[in-house]
């Protein structure tokens, strides 16, 4: 039952539709915080002070639930895909930022840095997509949470099941 549904999601375009705006939204965000995070990384490597400041604010951020960052991020920007996105950027920038941990650049030279930098990148993509999902739920922007949303609200355990598919399917395809 749950497989027909799979296949059934799958083989739809209007679904299609909706996979590509989910994971849009993860790339997006995921590809900020992979920007901002490397790069104030890369800044806090040169000067003590940035490095103070940036492990300040990365103490608060992480200190915040991401749930509040959420209801911020739609009180600022509404059910939109900038509510999403923000809310993905400021989850993971402290992943891609502390995951790193870069000495000055000229120390410690431009293949270790990547040598840092990629697998956090690596371990905050398939992060990206989880947290656009639940946002999505949370928020009921269109998307995979929004369907799964929907198959809560109509206790429809075989839509959730398939969708859940659809997203390991996509999980396994990035990993």
């Amino acid at each position: 039952m749950t497989i027909s549904g799979a296949i059934n999601i799958l083989s739809s375009p209007k679904n299609w539709a909706i996979f590509i705006a989910t994971m849009r939204r993860a790339l997006i965000g995921f590809t900020l915080s992979a920007c901002i995070g490397g790069f104030t990384g890369l800044i806090a490597g040169y000067s003590p002070a940035t490095m103070r400041l940036a492990r300040a604010l990365l103490t608060v951020i992480l200190g915040v639930p991401p749930i509040a960052w959420l209801v911020l991020a739609l009180i600022w920007f509404g059910a939109t895909d900038g509510m999403v996105i923000i809310a993905i950027l400021v989850g993971a920038v402290p992943l891609v930022f502390g995951a790193s941990r870069l000495r000055r650049f000229w120390s410690v030279g431009f293949r270790q840095i990547l040598a840092h930098l990629f697998p956090a990148l690596l371990l905050g993509l398939p992060s990206m997509s989880k947290a656009a999902v639940m946002i999505e739920v949370l928020s009921f922007v269109s998307g995979i949470g929004n369907e799964l949303a929907k198959a809560r609200q109509y206790m429809d355990e075989t839509q959730a099941l398939a969708w859940m598919a659809g997203l390991v399917l996509y999980g396994s395809a990035i990993t």
